[in-house]
């Protein structure tokens, strides 16, 4: 038939259409165009999505990336001195039984996530610890030894400890007093901490150790939801 013939034989190769390149080089400009449009947009959300990403990220990974010292074929990715806090709150289980038996009980979990979590990061940041690593309701946080008195901020008045008059404690010591230090502040505002959820309070149990450590990178498996491989970082150290 004769549109048959218009749409071309199989194995026909169909005459140039003189309007052809005309529409193609209009076709690829405004791709071009749109291609920056949208390459910008990419890389400012993100750069956002990446900045706010940090905030999840450990100190010491971060160094540890920039370092080099984060390949997959590596274990160990940090050696160091320093006190090592471990913090557990009892009182989620039973949380989460009430609020699944209410409609907007997500939400409510969220909100109580929130209120008592964000308090409790602000804490560990304000001492300088770094918190390594959230299992569940439980965190582990590293206060690295660093020896201050080598910082070019370092006045020579106030020693690194913090308090005028007494001598400089040494590195090792101030790590575990700014640790010791951070967990009063934390049980004091949050033990017994009010959820707000009939009558359920969250209890805070903390250990600290101290000593020579060493931050592992185990894992590696690829999950089956993901084509990325999954690291976990632990440490490791005599108490």
């Amino acid at each position: 038939s004769e549109g048959a013939m218009a749409e071309g034989l199989p194995g026909q190769v169909a005459e140039a259409d003189p309007s052809a390149p005309l529409r193609e080089a209009g076709r690829n400009t405004a791709t071009e165009r749109l291609g920056d449009n949208v390459r910008n947009w990419f890389n400012e959300q993100n750069g956002q999505t990446l900045q706010g990403a940090l905030a999840f990220v450990p100190f010491v990974l971060q160094a540890a990336y920039f370092e080099g010292n984060l390949s997959e074929t590596q274990t160990v990715i940090h050696r160091g001195t320093g006190g090592v806090v471990f913090s557990d709150a009892s009182g989620f289980t039973a949380l989460t039984e009430k609020l699944a038996k209410k409609s907007n009980g997500a939400e409510l979990l969220s909100q109580c996530l929130t209120s008592f979590f964000t308090p409790l990061i602000d804490l560990i940041n304000a001492y300088r610890g770094d918190t390594i690593k959230f299992s569940g309701d439980a965190l582990t946080i590293y206060f690295p030894s660093v020896d201050d008195t080598k910082c070019s901020t370092f006045n020579g008045i106030v020693p690194p400890h913090g308090s005028y008059g007494v001598p400089d404690l040494g590195p090792m010591a101030t790590a575990v007093l700014r640790s010791s230090a951070c967990c009063i502040e934390i049980h004091k505002r949050l033990h017994m901490f009010d959820t707000g959820v009939d009558g359920v309070r969250l209890c805070l149990h903390i250990g600290i150790g101290c000593g020579e450590i060493k931050i592992l990178q185990v894992g590696g498996e690829v999950p089956p939801e993901t084509h990325v491989p999954r690291m976990e970082y632990l440490i490791s150290g005599a108490p």
